[in-house]
């Protein structure tokens, strides 16, 4: 397999999303430990880099499952308890591409819908509700719901 063209390009693509994930995890850690507090669309973005740092793994272990063949799922090969563990854990809520772009989704939804004028001396002038037909608090301005 070493002299196979296509088996060595299957390997560096299988290594390069394994450096590339444990870059952009070490990436999340660092600026999550550097912080106090994180703004929810930090922490979705910071989920986000997450989620693809897990597909990557994923992907790396199909790769070389897929070079290794059929005998790589056999039950005593570690390979196999590699891709089973890899494929369990990156399907942890905190790892669900779907949630973090949802929660991405929303929130930039909120802001859209949101927005308040004000004057100079901090009074609001003016509140637009969002597209959904939401009537804005009368008291706070705040879109109910």
């Amino acid at each position: 397999m070493a002299d196979s063209p296509g088996a060595r390009h299957w390997l560096a693509d299988a290594t390069a999303r394994t450096g590339r994930a444990e870059r952009t995890m070490l990436a999340v850690a660092a600026e999550a430990d550097a912080r106090a507090e994180m703004s929810a669309t930090d922490l979705s973005r910071l989920r986000l880099n997450l989620f693809e740092s897990a597909r990557d793994c994923r992907a790396a272990l199909e790769l070389m499952l897929d070079l290794h063949g059929a005998s790589g799922f056999s039950v005593d090969n570690p390979l196999q308890r590699l891709w089973r563990d890899v494929a369990v854990g990156s399907r942890h809520p905190l790892l669900n591409g779907y949630l973090a772009t949802e929660n991405v989704r929303l929130r930039a939804h909120r802001r859209a819908a949101h927005r308040v004028s004000r004057t100079g001396d901090g009074s609001v002038t003016s509140v637009v509700a969002d597209a959904v037909g939401q009537d804005p608090h009368p008291r706070c301005g705040r879109l109910r719901g």
